[in-house]
């Protein structure tokens, strides 16, 4: 009998498995998740934008990220506009400057074990596509958690707002990535 772990990273495929994320999401965030029918659309609307966390075949977490335009970044910074008002028309896809991190989540009984660093590298891997020279490209994302704010300072990202001045009245982070 072998007790190896299979851990995988990789687009999801299957409505079924969106739901099985958008229920670890939707008790993740409470009240501040993204509604299901938001984050569908958004799916439907940029299907490389989901990233499902496996061990064993078991989907145990996830990041979702949308391409949204200029506009969009700048309401979503300045307070304008909250998250789960994000209009999926409003995706650039083709040539984006702004990636915008909805969620990032781990099943409770998998965290601490270095897997959320799994995802993010992943998520770079996928986004090196839109990287092109002499174009910058920011990453940004609400901090949802004290936990959630530490990993992203880890990994670079600094607070452009604060929470009392966003619409989601959670901090602002911006990454700005470097294409050479």
């Amino acid at each position: 009998m072998s007790s190896d772990v299979v851990l995988l990273t990789r687009e999801l495929l299957s409505e079924e498995e969106f739901f099985v994320l958008d229920d670890l999401y939707q008790r993740s965030f409470g009240v501040s998740s993204v509604p299901t029918i938001t984050q569908r659309d958004w799916w439907f609307h940029y299907r490389w934008g989901i990233i499902g966390l496996f061990l064993n075949e078991r989907l145990i977490g996830g990041i979702s990220y949308w391409p949204i335009d200029g506009e969009t970044f700048i309401a979503l910074r300045d307070g304008r506009l909250k998250e789960r008002d994000i209009d999926a028309r409003n995706f650039n896809a083709e040539r984006p400057e702004y990636i915008y991190i909805s969620d990032l989540a781990i099943e409770p009984e998998f965290r601490g074990r270095h897997y959320t660093d799994q995802l993010l590298k992943k998520f770079f891997a996928s986004i090196k596509k839109y990287y092109v020279t002499g174009r910058p490209l920011t990453i940004c994302a609400l901090g949802y958690s004290l936990a959630g704010a530490k990993i992203l300072k880890n990994y670079g990202f600094s607070k452009v707002t604060d929470a009392e001045n966003t619409s989601d009245k959670q901090d602002f982070y911006t990454l700005q990535t470097s294409r050479k």
